[in-house]
């Protein structure tokens, strides 16, 4: 029976003073292991020509061997931080070549501390250095200099029952040459899906010709996101349509949300997002308000659009009928006024603050006590007029107007 076990190294993030490098000769391909139990340990070579430890024989004693050397790899591997190992499932091993090189005949042996001798090669004469294209460097395996502190532990240990490596090749602390470098990755640009424009486009004209009475105009924003603007009575009946209809089913209710437009006459507008899982489509829905005319509630067509609307109200001031229970959900209840208008003062209306000798916490009208400072209390929106000379939808592209009533124009500059 065998046991493989393999570790894969990143060679690319190696340092030559964490190398050792050994040396080995072309036609050895395997080295042998046998211990007391009767379990051989190969190193040999995969399809991969990456050189792996391999157990070999009885089960249980190969068990008991495979614990060994699975400790002694941790080791290595806690020693080393500049190797990252994915271990495979089932299988572990320690994986210790490279380039296809092999190892020439590391031997275990009793009482032998681990050293690394100079090759059979004849020395050069003192002053003479040796080639770095020698062939035998380039075709070498990377493993780890600190490969014989950590046996020389497990030996100690008894995890290993003979005793260290000693062995015939070079150690050469020289890095991998002839690394590749990686051309910077372009950025990813996002693209316009032509064929889902186009399907979103017919559902857009499918659903005005379905629903003439509420659909005002069908348009796209941002290129591809389609968008209905309906009238305010056809809140209910659109969107029961969008997640009943079976080309549509928009069953999700993404978010609700609101817009203020003080310019406008009708001022408010009110956002509905639905996403349609069986499609994998999205489409907003947009209709308005003013200050006073209510809205209706959604809630009977989607439950989770209670405390949307709860927040539309409390942040915009929109009256949703027959909502279960509109009432404020961000801010405290005796909160005056809805901070998300353009015309809300930076300030507020009120303050809170701890009354010491009423011992209880009271509202005062915001009072901004500082000499030499200029308090600018005016709605930021003043700043940017560019809204009152043409639409907020400006610049969306239009794929059909109905001749319903039309959406209210931002009106001209007096």
């Amino acid at each position: 029976m065998n046991s493989d076990i393999v570790y894969f190294p990143i060679h690319e993030h190696l340092d030559s003073s964490h190398l050792g490098q050994f040396i080995g000769h072309e036609g050895i391909n395997i080295y042998k292991i046998e211990k007391e139990n009767g379990v051989t340990l190969d190193i040999c070579k995969n399809e991969e020509e990456n050189s792996i430890v391999r157990l070999t024989g009885p089960y249980w004693n190969m068990k008991c061997a495979l614990n060994d050397v699975v400790e002694l790899v941790t080791k290595i591997r806690n020693n080393n931080q500049r190797y990252k190992f994915k271990i495979p499932p089932k299988d572990v091993g320690f994986l210790i070549g490279k380039n296809g090189a092999k190892i020439n005949e590391i031997k275990l042996s009793s009482n032998v501390d681990v050293h690394f001798d100079r090759s059979e090669k004849p020395e050069k004469p003192d002053g003479e250095k040796e080639e770095d294209t020698d062939e035998t460097i380039k075709q070498s395996s990377l493993v780890f200099k600190m490969l014989g502190s950590v046996i020389r532990q497990a030996v100690s240990r008894q995890i290993v029952r003979n005793a260290p490596i000693s062995t015939t090749a070079v150690a050469a602390q020289t890095q991998a040459t002839g690394e590749k470098k990686e051309s910077p990755k372009k950025p990813t640009i996002w693209k316009i899906d032509e064929h889902k424009r186009e399907r979103l486009a017919n559902f857009g004209k499918y659903a005005a010709e379905c629903l003439p009475k509420f659909v005002q105009k069908v348009q796209f924003a941002a290129g591809d996101e389609l968008e209905l603007l309906i009238h305010p009575s056809g809140v209910v009946p659109v969107l029961s349509f969008l997640k009943g209809n079976h080309s549509a089913q928009f069953t999700n209710l993404t978010f609700i949300t609101g817009m203020d437009v003080p310019t406008r006459k009708n001022r408010l507008e009110v956002i509905y997002a639905l996403y349609s899982v069986r499609f994998n489509a999205r489409v907003r829905v947009r209709t308005y308000t003013d200050e006073i005319a209510p809205i209706d509630s959604v809630t009977p067509v989607f439950k989770g659009a209670d405390w949307y609307e709860r927040e539309v109200y409390d942040m915009y001031g929109v009256w949703f009928n027959n909502h279960p229970d509109l009432r404020r959900i961000l801010t405290d209840y005796g909160f005056e006024g809805h901070p998300f208008r353009k015309d809300y003062p930076l300030s507020g209306y009120n303050e809170v603050r701890y009354d010491p000798e009423l011992k209880r916490v009271v509202y005062e009208p915001s009072e901004l006590a500082q000499e030499f400072r200029k308090f600018d209390l005016n709605t930021p929106w003043e700043q940017f007029p560019a809204f009152r000379n043409q639409s907020i939808t400006s610049g969306y592209e239009t794929i059909l107007e109905t001749a319903a009533e039309p959406a209210p124009a931002a009106p001209q500059n007096k």
